[in-house]
């Protein structure tokens, strides 16, 4: 999963068995939450959704807490566009992805 923070940043997240059965159902996408006491370590080389060098875990003494009323310049959405006469520097580069967005919920 991607998590944003109120400033446009962006770091992949990922929660592993069996702490995706306790999270999931407690995250939904659109939703702004305050997360705390999460595992901060180096990005995966082999799969980035985003452009940082970092990534986050969960752990069991992960926090999640849903902010009700979230702050106005909070961004919905980050993206990254590479330029078209940049694309054949990709081949075979397994760290950048290309993704679409079919749809967003309110």
């Amino acid at each position: 999963m991607v998590l944003i923070d109120e400033e446009g940043g962006s770091a992949h997240a990922q929660i592993y068995p069996p702490l995706a059965a306790v999270f999931k159902p407690m995250i939904k996408e659109g939703n702004v939450y305050n997360v705390s006491y999460v595992q901060i370590r180096k990005a995966n080389r082999m799969y980035k959704p985003v452009d940082n060098d970092i990534m986050i875990g969960f752990t069991k003494w992960t926090t999640i807490e849903e902010l009700i009323e979230v702050p106005p310049a909070f961004p919905e959405i980050v993206y990254s566009l590479t330029p078209f006469d940049q694309l054949t520097t990709l081949v075979d580069i397994r760290e950048c992805f290309i993704g679409m967005s079919l749809a967003r919920s309110p």
